[in-house]
């Protein structure tokens, strides 16, 4: 995933880009984040084990203006309560959800 960001164009077309990684599991959020870090991204995370200021500072990070990319990791649970991210331009779904309603949500309702 972070190889596909920062090797490829998309970095030198929208060097202050927004993207949001889904995932239904926890620990491939942690090793997301390990690419993303090796390759010098700005990430945040946002997951069911956080507290609500937690939450509140990451989203705040996330959206806050900047010159470098960022990505924000999230897991599909914890998005799922009425987030309201709208200053991103790119999503993906790293992993199958089991349930065709929380796939369906995270995709489309985005």
């Amino acid at each position: 995933m972070a190889n596909k960001l920062s090797s490829g164009s998309l970095r030198q077309t929208n060097p202050t880009f927004r993207a949001v990684v889904f995932s239904q599991f926890t620990s491939f959020l942690d090793l997301i984040e390990i690419g993303l870090k090796r390759d010098n991204f700005d990430s945040y995370r946002f997951d069911g084990t956080m507290d609500v200021k937690k939450k509140a500072a990451a989203i705040s990070a996330f959206k806050s203006p900047s010159d470098a990319p960022k990505v924000l990791a999230i897991s599909l649970k914890a998005g799922g309560v009425g987030l309201n991210v709208s200053s991103f331009l790119y999503t993906t779904l790293r992993s199958n959800c089991m349930r065709y309603s929380s796939h369906r949500q995270t995709m489309y309702s985005w």
